[in-house]
């Protein structure tokens, strides 16, 4: 155990909080409560992981582990009977969380609210599962009276705390216009009986004010050391709402805007308010943690649609959330580079004075700390015997309970609706928690596993194109370019073939419903009234069983119309005449991937044909302008790789591989000043790039400073040794400009060594693909 920095450590979760929306709200004085926090801390961008899924990365920050360490694999899980889903619970996950570490080791620990936290962990405090906020259906579908609203089990440790909290929770039926007005200042223009998005507004509020509340509960009930509470209210709000928020999207309407657009502005003021409360409860002798998941597009990079998969999503988010620490043991305006998800738990153990674990993938940000750190080590905690207050793992929830919670990630769109079979159901959700994996492993760079595991799932369901761009993706990254080139084309024509085979559906429907339109009518009313009939039976006959009168149910026939029947016949010829002049889906990814293939292959003009055809069918593509402009600079067309990387930073600022393209091609055209600014912002936005280092000393060196560049090199060396280029740079330097012959001469045999073994290694990839062609 080392020097212990910190008394008591808080750390608030913001799921989805982006500094590009926090900003312009401290730059107004619209969020004072975070601007102390920044002014007596560190803050920084925080780099998520892949893939950008909540229960994954909130438990990889409650790990310090990569997903396909920790166990948690996405939203649903199968039931362990393999008859139907339920949300990915606590007993789900493989191996300790820091609060689990810490109850061991003898401290009080309180967790509100972590994602997939249900059930109730019996560590040493209090634990509340992110349950705990969800508005039941059960008991209380049918009346209004909040009072009828059970708490599930297992949603409180210790147990004799039920009764209590249960009272903390706000129901959407006891808001009234005090509450909601100054969030959608123009409420009373909805009309309810047609938009239903003030209910979502209610729900997702109550959850919020849930989730505090049993937070300043826990935070005022014990003596704790250690606090984690967990809000999920700014990533759902931007889900529903982010569309309507300023500047106007094309498609919304302007009605819809009107009302709609403080929402998202206004929930960060709020969250404002809650930061400063917890502080305050928290106390001065507080460090404090506040940090996101990954971020949410907010600007014109939002995209025009959510796609129609499983966790399509995920498509709103950014590579990088917020980290903000304050208190004991930080420094005072230190700005965090380099910081991940994975960071969280280790920087916690530390500023405790524990040990961290050899097997988590983070490391302590020691780089916020006020003084010099020893950081000890331990080769894993869950090796450590003891009492940690995790479940047995044969503790199971009842799916009932959970049906809420799967609802509401059915309505975000993060899952599909399950199918109705059961074992069906199951089945898909083992196949998406398969596919999380594979890219849990490839951005851990475990590529073979990743491979493997996509192969699978590929030759399983070759009609899924996601998996074969992430299987060539894998091919890629393995120089494997026969495969990669022809699993690419492969992509290509199976697209094709599926979007000609979908218009002539929507085609011959149309046409079915020109010719037939009375005959279909007639069915699809008699359909209707039978499905009505069985419905009210059903109704009647359950209504008997628990002593209640049914529920009223009016039937849909009468809205079978030729007016509805014609608009589809309408929709589905435009559909089909879309999709004939239109690329399919995959097209543009498709043709980036052969375009990078063929890059590392060296053929640079069929690297740029692919890349531009790319261009052509989608050119916001997220990667497409970073690889062109590599292609450009290959080919010493550096002006036209400026181009091409300035395109990469307006879709993405935030791009730490674009600023170090643009560093490169600036640095080319002699514009060394700029060229340092742009390698400077890559090394800031990710410290542990090495092309971003070696590309600031190269930038450096133009500009006459030679000890900074050397320290750039050495940097660079430090991240990956093998780096040939940054040893002959220090090579040169030392000899030609700092006078150093013996580093020179170190620096030199070195790069040499490194030269002669890429060229064996050249040689034994060449001739296993050779063996492999025949």
């Amino acid at each position: 155990m080392g020097d212990r920095l910190a008394k008591k450590v808080l750390v608030i979760g913001w799921d989805a909080a982006d500094w590009k929306h926090i900003q312009p709200l401290l730059d107004k004085g619209w969020m004072p409560n975070l601007q102390k926090l920044m002014d007596r801390g560190a803050y920084g961008n925080l780099a998520t992981l892949q893939p950008i899924l909540s229960p994954m990365l909130w438990n990889s920050a409650a790990t310090g582990k990569r997903p396909y360490k920790h166990g948690i694999h996405g939203f649903i899980e199968p039931l362990p009977d393999g008859k139907g889903i339920r949300p990915s619970a606590s007993t789900t996950r493989k191996c300790k969380a820091i609060w689990n570490i810490l109850t061991q080791q003898g401290y009080t620990a309180n967790v509100v609210g972590w994602f997939c936290g249900h059930p109730a962990e019996p560590i040493n405090g209090i634990c509340i599962s992110e349950m705990f906020q969800k508005v039941s259906v059960r008991g209380h579908g049918e009346s209004p009276d909040p009072g009828n609203w059970p708490l599930p089990d297992g949603v409180v440790h210790p147990e004799s705390l039920r009764d209590e909290i249960a009272d903390l929770r706000l129901h959407p039926t006891e808001l009234t216009e005090e509450e909601i007005l100054p969030f959608i200042p123009k409420a009373s223009k909805i009309d309810q009986e047609k938009d239903r998005r003030l209910q979502v507004f209610a729900k997702l509020f109550c959850e919020m004010v849930s989730v505090h509340a049993a937070a300043t509960f826990a935070a005022e009930a014990n003596d704790w050391d250690f606090m984690a509470c967990y809000y999920d209210s700014v990533d759902h709000f931007c889900h529903a709402f982010m569309e309507y928020h300023p500047p106007q999207m094309a498609h919304v309407k302007d009605e819809d805007f009107e009302v709609y657009q403080d929402i998202i502005t206004n929930v960060y003021r709020f969250h404002d308010l809650i930061l400063g409360r917890l502080v305050e409860l928290a106390g001065e002798d507080t460090t404090v943690i506040l940090c996101s998941d990954h971020g949410f597009q907010c600007d014109h990079l939002r995209p025009k649609s959510t796609p129609r998969e499983p966790a399509g999503p995920a498509v709103w988010h950014r590579e990088y959330g917020v980290i903000v620490m304050a208190g004991p043991g930080i420094k005072r305006g230190e700005v965090i580079h380099g910081a991940s998800l994975i960071d969280i738990t280790p920087t916690v153990l530390t500023l405790m004075g524990e040990p961290v674990g050899e097997d988590m993938d983070g490391k302590p940000l020691v780089q916020a700390f006020d003084e010099p750190v020893w950081v000890q080590r331990i080769a894993s905690w869950d090796d450590v015997a003891g009492e940690c207050g995790m479940h047995d793992t044969s503790k199971r929830e009842d799916p009932f309970e959970a049906r809420e919670a799967i609802k509401q990630l059915v309505e975000l769109g993060y899952i599909d609706p399950p199918d109705e079979n059961e074992e069906k159901a199951a089945q898909n959700a083992a196949q998406e928690a398969k596919y999380n994996v594979a890219r849990a492993y490839l951005d851990g760079g475990l590529i073979g596993e990743a491979t493997e595991l996509l192969a699978e799932l590929y030759e399983a369901n070759p009609e899924e194109h996601r998996y074969g761009l992430q299987l060539a993706r894998c091919y890629l990254a393995q120089r494997r370019y026969h495969d990669a080139r022809e699993l690419g084309h492969l992509l290509l024509d199976r697209a094709d073939r599926k979007q000609r085979e979908t218009a002539e559906a929507a085609e011959a429907r149309a046409k079915e419903l020109d010719e037939r339109g009375d005959e279909l009518l007639d069915e699809a009313r008699k359909a209707a009234r039978e499905a009505y009939e069985k419905a009210v039976a059903q109704e009647k006959e359950e209504a008997e069983k628990e002593g209640r009168d049914p529920r009223e149910m009016r039937p849909i026939d009468q809205f079978i119309t030729r007016e509805r029947l014609e608009k589809q016949r309408d929709h589905l010829a435009t559909m089909a005449e879309r999709l004939r002049h239109s690329d399919p889906k995959v097209t543009p990814s498709a043709h980036l991937l052969i375009g990078t293939l063929e890059f590392g292959e060296r053929n640079i003009d069929a690297a740029l044909e692919h890349l531009l055809a790319a261009e052509r069918a989608e050119p916001r593509l997220p990667g497409l302008h970073n690889q062109l402009g590599q292609v450009y600079l290959r080919m010493r067309r550096n002006a036209e790789a400026r181009r091409a990387f300035a395109k990469a930073l307006e879709i993405d600022g935030d791009s730490a591989t674009a600023h170090e393209g643009m560093a490169s091609a600036l640095h080319r055209l002699e514009e060394h000043e700029q060229a340092v600014d742009h390698a400077l912002t890559a090394v800031e936005l990710m410290h542990n790039m090495p092309r971003a280092h070696l590309r600031l000393g190269v930038t450096l060196n133009g500009l006459g400073l030679y000890e900074q560049a050397t320290r750039a090199f050495e940097t660079c060396l430090k991240l990956a040794p093998m780096t040939g280029a940054a040893h002959r740079w220090l090579s040169r330097i030392y000899q030609n400009r700092l006078h150093k012959p013996d580093l020179a001469a170190e620096h030199r045999l070195k790069a040499e060594q490194i030269r002669k073994w890429r060229i064996e290694r050249r040689r034994e990839r060449l001739a296993a693909q050779e063996n492999e062609n025949a």
